[in-house]
């Protein structure tokens, strides 16, 4: 995909929002949930048992949203172009985008989706060196140092999601 072909993707299927994660949540809030990688809604892990947790967390609810071997594109913003990634997979820059304090550069890394595929990527966001989510045929799914923030085409499928998952979602009101 080229940047212009990603251009018009993107604001054709998502154009109320610029493809910056944290933004998401303002605008479809109501397909919302968000899920802890970690026992007790901790944040950082603190060892690779640890690590292991928040990985296979992450990826037993993204391959719930995931057929396997369905085409994804992973997006990065505020990636370094010195960063190894760039040596692991193919990203292709599609634009700079602006928020109200700073300018995204912003690359994508098309793929498809297996198990553990992403696991280097995950752990990269997980420990804040990289911004990214992964865009699905019908989902936002936006990790982060604490979990991952998902986006649902509809309602009924947030619900589902929360149910499975019952075990891992915030037990506060507003579901931080």
């Amino acid at each position: 995909m080229t940047n212009i072909e990603f251009s018009e993707f993107w604001s054709k299927k998502y154009p109320e929002v610029k493809p910056i994660n944290y933004l998401f949540h303002s605008v479809y809030k109501a397909k919302w949930l968000r899920i802890h990688s970690l026992p007790t809604s901790k944040r950082y892990p603190d060892d690779e048992s640890e690590w292991d947790i928040l990985l296979s967390r992450q990826n037993t609810v993204i391959n719930d949203l995931l057929a396997k071997d369905e085409k994804i594109i992973v997006v990065f913003n505020l990636i370094d172009p010195k960063h190894h990634l760039f040596n692991l997979y193919d990203l292709v820059f599609v634009d700079k985008y602006k928020d109200d304090e700073s300018t995204f550069k912003t690359y994508i890394y098309e793929t498809t989706w297996s198990l553990y595929r992403l696991n280097t990527i995950l752990r990269e966001i997980a420990d804040e060196k990289i911004r990214g989510f992964i865009i699905g045929k019908d989902c936002l799914i936006s990790p982060y140092d604490g979990g991952m923030d998902v986006y649902t085409e509809d309602v009924k499928r947030r619900d589902a999601i929360k149910k499975n998952y019952k075990k891992w979602l915030s037990k506060r009101a507003d579901g931080m």
